[in-house]
């Protein structure tokens, strides 16, 4: 269940926000930075490409 965890993008979003509140982490702060952006900017453009989609029917 552990390993399942990882594959989630909350978990590196809740990780940077407990280091932030009490300076305590699991997961590199680098690493859970790039996660979080590179999993934003997927569903941004994701999110983008769907209402082009949409929008052109």
């Amino acid at each position: 269940m552990k390993y399942l965890a990882y594959v989630n993008p909350l978990t590196y979003g809740v990780d940077f926000v407990r280091w932030s509140v009490t300076g305590l982490n699991e997961i590199s702060l680098l690493v859970d930075m790039t996660v979080v952006l590179a999993f934003s900017a997927a569903v941004i453009l994701l999110g983008g490409y769907t209402l082009d989609k949409y929008l052109r029917k």
